[in-house]
């Protein structure tokens, strides 16, 4: 991301989430327009945004995780999600509970994993589709989730 962009926005340098690290590879460099306004930034942090990833994707070179750095201020992020009125995320919950289902049957059947009495970790819950698919398996789980601020 250039200087110029960084300094139109509000963005936050972040060490790995996973191992605390700050040494990275860049894999996406960062996509935005400079003419990108923080009003249209809070309408890309929607539930069903078509929005392609604007933000720069790393690699941690002590971990492996990928992750974004620099992300934009969490405050921002969430004031986009809470200003949307998203009728397009409530018309699609129902597929997106059926593909989830499908892809945790999935990996359980594929790993041999059982799950029984195992927690369940849902980080960047949205608008909690996945959570609700947790019902479906409250007697293999005990759930709990996450969301950005």
């Amino acid at each position: 991301m250039s200087t110029s962009a960084k300094a139109a926005y509000p963005f936050l340098e972040v060490n790995c989430p996973l191992c605390g690290g700050n040494h990275f590879e860049v894999l996406r460099k960062a996509g935005y327009p400079p003419d990108f306004s923080v009003a249209q930034l809070q309408t890309v942090y929607r539930a069903s945004s078509d929005h392609q990833l604007l933000d720069q994707v790393v690699k941690c070179h002590s971990c492996g995780m990928i992750y974004l750095d620099p992300q934009l201020e969490a405050s921002l992020i969430q004031s986009g999600y809470e200003e949307m009125v998203d009728p397009v995320f409530v018309e699609q919950n129902q597929h997106r509970i059926a593909t989830f289902s499908s892809g945790v049957q999935s990996i359980l059947a594929k790993t041999g994993f059982n799950p029984a009495g195992k927690k369940l970790l849902d980080v960047g819950c949205a608008g909690g589709a996945f959570w609700w698919l947790r019902a479906q398996l409250a007697s293999k789980y005990r759930a709990s989730n996450r969301a950005a601020g």
